[in-house]
């Protein structure tokens, strides 16, 4: 009797404890990778894989990996960003696959912890192109 006592005391501490942090959201994998040379029109930003850009130089990278992006508006100035919440979509076409998701995130900049903002994305990627709103 105290066996089993023990070992479901020992079972409800465990789960509490798992169940207590939330795990990393991971980024979508059609969005990671490297990104380059924004041009801006109204409130999209529109990014290109570095094959895609003229001469094969970027400016201005937007580094995507499985835990964070990061935006690097030139020089030291840089947004690190980690999503809290991301909701994915996709719209097939016979010219390709077109990918969303909308991210909220908590972002800083640089690497200062005390200059952070809660931000809303919405991400769109068509073949070589990535196309980002801030909300």
């Amino acid at each position: 009797m105290m066996k089993n006592t023990l070992l479901a005391i020992l079972s409800f501490s465990i789960s509490m404890t798992t169940n207590a942090f939330a795990a990393p959201k991971n980024m979508p994998i059609d969005f990671i990778g490297e990104w380059c040379t924004p041009s801006k029109d109204g409130d999209i930003t529109t990014y290109t894989l570095p094959s895609w850009t003229e001469d094969h130089k970027c400016n201005e990278i937007l580094s995507i990996d499985q835990w964070e992006f990061v935006f690097n508006m030139g020089g030291d100035v840089e947004t690190y960003c980690n999503p809290e919440s991301i909701r994915t979509k996709q719209d097939v076409a016979p010219s390709g696959v077109a990918y969303f998701a909308t991210i909220s995130a908590n972002c800083r900049e640089g690497l200062n912890p005390n200059r952070k903002s809660h931000r809303t994305y919405e991400f769109k990627r068509y073949k070589g192109n990535l196309m980002i709103r801030s909300k």
